[in-house]
């Protein structure tokens, strides 16, 4: 053999060896390699399966503890700023509390200050110690964290991570740890979403035509838009790094094309692929962290009860055709759906005004209000505004409550005595039918059908009420002496305080308490005023309440004279006056069986029944006037009526003019004591008769020499027994009527025996006036002024008294119908917050006819009753809705017309009730006895608790009536609307599934009504949760109507006009008469400067203060608190303060601190009064322009919550890998999580109420994924 071939064949088959060799160290390689990735797989997949566990664990305990309605979510800064924001989750059950057993909220018992848990993966051992007592999270408990969401602070840029507790998963059967899971979930209804279902759809009538400024439903469309934010927006919110440029530049909401593509994003990441969007990429690159920290793409909430459970009620459907059934006869708050009086803090709660207030008023968009005519009877109707797409609409007066606030609802304090002690306003339910049949009623008030008595009050309001008094004498050619001449000189200002027009025309309707178009005053009192001739030799008491004048001061005839039309004007402050001069003459009153006085010498009975001589014939100290000169048309029952006049000078009034009455007699007084009988004393042997005295007192023909002369005593003085006998009280009512000589109804009763404040001693002197000769020529000597005059809003000296500056828009009740009584006499029980009332004497400077425009008679209110520029000569405080309300909040404007003494517009304020002494209190019933800490209740507290929880408005028109003028328009909302998706006019109400329409209407099967059934076919279209610590997020959500043209009227309701400028608007009427800059009639514009402190505040109080179980919580003060400023005001009128919103021009002064400039009287420590500590802080409080929580709570009351229902899980899983020498695989998945109405046992309605401690009530609605995906570990 050839030993170069064998050598060949020797490599050849090694190389063959060694390719044999690599081919199987390859294929034992890739089969190596191969079952790695198997493994690695099977790892991953662990780990999947690990975070899903986790993700259906952290569902699990969102059932467990958010199921229920009762809970309320928040951040965990909200209990200390620097703890990183984990979701944190509170009872607002006060009757469950926490059970170490089931670790839930589920053991029976009160519980109103339980501690919150944590949303995040805890161990048992670690999940009650997380939340340390002093509220710092206790982030050491936690072994291994795995972080799963990123937070950037907003004050300190600080990179705050929320982690989940790493938890191990067993292998089944085995000891062996297969890997760990962790969550944290975070609540979206904390952030404002950048996403809306009907951002951009634009409202169009019924022959598609955009309603814009200049379209006939521009003013009602208006209406509704302003009550609901339809949108966050944050185009005025910062970078948070050194630029501090605005950061979404480049979006705008009112971008259609932009919007719609964020509709389509599934989170604030998919922003940057917007390519609407201008940088859209970098801006998300740039700011991603701090965008997501602060906003979501997505959330939902469900209309749900946080107080008490269940769902909410639908208020158009219950103050409609569903009110019959639902709510007639029933009260708003106080007794329970089985009618027990409800229990609040073991006392008795208060029982609130009756729902039909709050029908009349929800109605009044409708010409004519029919609606319970057929369901009681015809005088069951009313008149609503005549044209709500009109600048100027109008409506006639509302006569209201003057009957049922003294004979139903036993106002006045003798009623106490009748009967027994009946109860009083809010201390039990009122109706027609609790009227007693002792008293007399003029409108037969005690029937169960006078439900047209309840009804919200619209009428004119007398700010001042004032007659001067003057002395002069006339020669008498009979006798040549000279009697005196009392000379009167009336005035009046009254004030349309709405923003619509008082329709004053004659009305053909059977509601008889809606015809009313003439208002009068009537006084009365036993006032006197001593006289006294030469130095005392005689004395004469002269008592002026008899003819104090009654006058008429609405009339159609005196409106034609001053070519004024038949109604009042919005918001209009009139002066009026005499337009010509009167002459009467004075006549005493006998009796038709005048008392009988005897003299001193008669000293027993038997010496009184033989007595035969002359006794002495007495009267009272009553007179009137005859003769009146010239006549004024307008008299009856002997009661003259003298017409005032618009007080501008084509009317020829003027101060000149005046009522003179001539006196030939006037009551003597010669303090000789006189018997008029004698009563028994003793028994036996004991037994006397004691001789009753009295003062002789009689009539005489009054004849004066020139030369005498006469002084007016002070009627401070007490040396002169005549002085001490000078009440000085007073009585008058405002009467309005159908025509002057027609059947009176008393509208409101302000000062029944009112005391009249005197200035102090040092200022009342004897009034000399001189000879009676020389007063027969030139002007009459003015002596006394007889003023009741409202509180003004500024330091305002008027004659001698000063008018405190004082915030009646924010603690008087204009409306109301007369003073709260406490006591059984009501001189000194009245509290009488409304009127300063006056008696000065003459060496003081005295008003004419109050200041005003001579060419208008327009006079001013404010500050003070003269031209500044705090003082307006218009004020629309109130207003009726020119579109069915939308908001709970647009309550603000019902007038509840009991008291004077109580908040004007109670319904979203925070301030107190100032008539409650401790702040502590909530309503002290009106009971006889003694008062040191004040009476009355708190209805703004009330009002508050039981209104935002548990109502809203789905704005779902079904009348095809007023189609016309009510969203949609030109159409009603039927089955194909709904299935269509198109918007309700609550716009951020958005369809729950499919609903059927049958489910939101009214039928006559109470059970399955709309009133309790909408609420389950629609979701809240991003919730806002007011327990928010996000500045951005508020200041975002706060922005709604940035940079928005407000379509209003003109200052004269003229005309529609645009108000256009930069800012976010707050719009307190329901239109607009003036722009932002106007005080009384406007609204207000909050820049973005403004908007971000106010922002920032309100989560700064939100921190300080603490969570809101409860939207009643978040509304109101807190009366339990040991904050005197928690205790005072809520949470937004606190920031707003903090923030300094309000500047001097809008707050007019500083309220008074003097408790004396605002008590009655005769105040003491048994004494009701008002409590200046308690008032609002500053004098212009409450005015339209004055910036306060209810213009936030207008809009934000339809999309506000205290809870989520919309959650982001993040689920962490791992798999161990040791068994395989493999590096751990961890994992993480994201779910948001949606909670919707049904129940977790569907056995029963989402609307219905759980039995108590079955699955529904301890598990509560059900969790439903709406979206899930697995993400990258450097996005957590």
């Amino acid at each position: 053999m050839n030993t170069k071939c064998k050598g060949f064949a020797l490599v050849l088959a090694l190389s063959l060896m060694s390719f044999l060799l690599l081919l199987v160290l390859a294929i034992l390689s890739f089969a190596t390699l191969e079952s790695k990735n198997s493994l690695l797989s099977r790892e991953r997949l662990i780990a999947k399966q690990n975070a899903i566990t986790g993700l259906y664990l952290a569902i699990g305990d969102l059932q467990k503890y958010l199921g229920p309605d009762q809970r309320a979510t928040a951040t965990a800064d909200i209990l200390e700023k620097d703890n990183a924001p984990y979701t944190l989750v509170w009872n607002s059950n006060t009757l469950k509390k926490w059970d170490d057993l089931t670790f839930n909220w589920t053991k029976n018992g009160q519980d109103a200050n339980s501690a919150p848990i944590a949303l995040t993966s805890l161990k048992r051992t670690n999940f009650l110690n997380f939340i340390q007592n002093n509220g710092n999270i206790n982030s050491e408990l936690i072994e291994q964290s795995v972080p799963l969401f990123k937070h950037i602070d907003q004050t300190t840029n600080q990179e705050l991570l929320i982690s989940g507790e790493k938890l191990e998963l067993a292998e089944k059967n085995s000891t062996r740890i297969a890997g760990h899971y962790a969550w944290a979930i975070q609540d979206q209804s904390l952030k404002a979403s950048l996403s809306y279902e009907h951002t951009n759809n634009a409202s169009l009538d019924n022959n598609d035509k955009v309603i814009n400024k200049d379209h006939p439903l521009a003013l009602p469309e208006s209406s509704r838009l302003l009550s609901i934010f339809p949108y966050a927006d944050p185009s005025g919110i910062l970078s948070n790094d050194d630029k501090l440029e605005p950061l979404f530049s480049n979006l705008s909401m009112l971008n259609i094309e932009q919007t719609n593509s964020i509709k389509n994003c599934t989170s604030i990441n998919d922003i940057s692929l917007v390519k609407s969007i201008a940088d859209a990429e970098k801006l998300i690159i740039d700011y991603g962290d701090y965008i997501k920290s602060n906003f979501c793409i997505y959330s939902r909430g469900i209309l749900a009860d946080s107080r008490n459970g269940g769902l909410r009620k639908d208020l158009t459907r219950g103050l409609d055709d569903s009110y019959f059934n639902k709510l007639h006869g029933k009260p708003v708050f106080g007794l329970d759906e089985y009618n027990n009086r409800e229990i609040i803090n073991g006392s008795p709660s208060p029982i609130g005004d009756q729902w039909k207030f709050f029908r009349d008023f929800y109605n009044a968009y409708k010409k004519v209000d029919d609606g319970l005519v057929q369901k009681i009877d015809a005088k069951n109707i009313f008149l609503g505004l005549d044209d709500v797409t009109e600048p100027n609409p109008s409506t006639p007066i509302r006569i209201t409550n003057k009957d049922v606030g003294k004979h139903i609802n036993y106002l006045y304090p003798s009623q106490f005595f009748m009967n027994g002690r009946p109860e009083t306003t809010y201390n039990h339910s009122i109706t027609p039918r609790v009227a007693r049949s002792v008293h007399k009623e003029p409108q037969a008030t005690s029937t169960s059908n006078a439900w047209y008595l309840f009804t919200t009050a619209i009428r004119p309001i007398v700010l001042r009420n004032t007659f001067k008094i003057g002395l002069k004498s006339t020669l008498d050619s009979t006798t040549g002496k000279y009697v005196l001449q009392f000379e009167v000189f009336p005035s009046m200002v009254i004030w349309n305080p709405f923003n619509f027009t008082l329709d004053l025309s004659e009305k053909s309707i059977e509601n008889p308490m809606c015809v009313g178009n003439s208002l009068e005053t009537h006084i009365h009192g036993n006032d006197r005023f001593v006289i006294s001739v030469n130095n005392d030799q005689r004395i004469y008491a002269v008592r002026n309440g008899s003819w104090a004048p009654k006058v008429i001061g609405l009339y159609k005839d005196l409106l034609t004279k001053s070519n004024m039309p038949n109604s009042m004007p919005p918001g209009e402050v009139w002066v009026l006056g005499l337009d010509k001069s009167y002459t009467a003459d004075i006549v005493p009153i006998y009796g038709s069986e005048p008392a009988s006085l005897y003299p001193p010498s008669v000293t027993n009975a038997t010496e009184l029944a033989n007595y035969s001589g002359d006794k002495l014939k007495t009267a009272s100290y009553g007179n009137e006037a005859i003769n009146l000169r010239p006549s004024t048309g307008y008299g009856r029952d002997n009661a003259n009526l003298f017409p005032l006049y618009l007080a501008k000078s084509s009317n020829n009034v003027s101060e000149n003019n005046s009522i003179t009455y001539t006196c030939r007699e006037l009551m003597t007084h010669d303090r000789t004591s006189l018997i008029s009988g004698f009563r028994t004393v003793g028994r036996g042997a004991r037994k006397r008769f004691i001789p009753e005295v009295t003062i002789s007192a009689v009539w005489e023909e009054a004849l004066f020499d020139p030369t005498d002369t006469i002084k007016i005593l002070n009627f401070n003085k007490t040396s002169k027994g005549i002085t001490q006998r000078v009440t000085g009280e007073y009585d008058w009512t405002g009467k309005i009527t159908k025509s002057p000589n027609s059947a009176r109804v008393e509208a409101f009763h302000h000062y029944e025996n009112a005391d009249l404040r005197v200035p102090p001693y040092a200022q009342n002197v004897d009034i000399e006036i001189g000879q009676i000769g020389a007063l027969s020529s030139g002007n009459s000597f003015p002596f006394y002024q007889i003023d009741f005059i409202a509180r003004t809003s500024g330091e305002e000296n008027n004659s001698g008294i000063n008018n405190a500056a004082f915030p009646a828009f924010a603690n008087v009740n204009f409306l109301g119908t007369q003073p709260l009584v406490v006591t059984s006499r009501d001189t000194t029980g009245d509290i009488k917050s409304m009127y300063i009332p006056q008696k000065v004497a003459g060496n003081h400077s005295f008003d004419a006819i109050p200041p005003r425009d001579n060419n208008t008679g327009k006079g001013f209110f404010g500050s003070s009753f003269d031209v500044s520029n705090t003082s307006s000569s218009k004020i629309t405080l109130y207003d009726l809705p020119r579109h069915p309300q939308i908001s709970v909040a647009d309550f603000k404007h019902l007038a509840l017309s009991w008291f004077e003494d109580s908040p004007p517009r109670p319904i979203g304020a925070s301030w107190p009730n100032p008539t409650l002494r401790r702040l502590s209190d909530t309503f002290i019933p009106v009971r006889f006895g003694s008062f040191e800490i004040g009476a009355g209740c708190d209805v703004s507290y009330f009002y508050n608790s039981k209104l935002f929880d548990s109502y809203f408005f789905s704005g779902i028109n079904v009348d095809e009536n007023y189609k016309e003028s009510v969203f949609p328009y030109g159409k009603v909302v039927d089955q194909a609307y709904l299935d269509s998706r198109l918007p309700l006019a609550n716009t951020r109400l958005v369809n729950y599934q499919s609903p059927i329409l049958d489910d939101v209407l009214s039928n006559s099967d109470v059970k399955n009504d709309g009133y309790d059934k909408t609420s389950a076919n629609f979701l809240i279209d991003s919730p806002f949760n007011v327990n928010s610590t996000s500045k951005l997020a508020w200041q975002a959500v706060l922005s709604g109507f940035r940079n928005t043209a407000i379509v209003g009227v003109n200052n004269s309701h003229s005309s529609k006009k645009e108000y256009l400028a930069e800012g976010s608007a707050f719009v307190d009427n329901f239109i607009p008469s003036n722009d932002e800059n106007d005080l009384f009639s406007g609204f207000r514009r909050l820049n973005d400067t403004e908007l971000a402190s106010l922002s920032y505040q309100i989560t700064e109080v939100i921190k300080t203060r603490g969570i809101s179980k409860n939207l009643g919580d978040f509304t109101n003060r807190n009366p339990y608190s040991s904050n005197i400023l928690f205790q005072k005001v809520g949470r937004l009128d606190q920031a707003i303060e903090l923030a300094g919103i309000n500047s001097t021009n809008h707050k007019i002064a500083p309220t008074t601190s003097d408790q004396s400039e605002v008590q009655t009287l005769s105040a003491g420590n048994a004494q009701a009064q008002l409590e200046v500590e308690n008032l609002a802080p500053d004098s212009g409080a409450g005015l339209p322009g004055y910036f306060k929580q209810q213009d936030i709570l207008r809009p934000l009351a339809p999309i506000m919550t205290t809870r989520g229902d919309t959650f982001v899980v993040r689920a962490y899983g791992d798999s161990s890998g040791a068994t395989n020498d493999l590096s751990t695989v961890r994992v993480v998945c994201e779910a948001t999580v949606q909670r919707i109405p049904e129940y977790v046992d569907g056995s029963i309605d989402p609307w219905e109420k759980p039995l108590k401690n079955s699955s529904n009530d301890l598990f509560g609605r059900k969790f439903k994924i709406i979206s899930f995906k697995w993400i990258d570990l450097d996005d957590v």
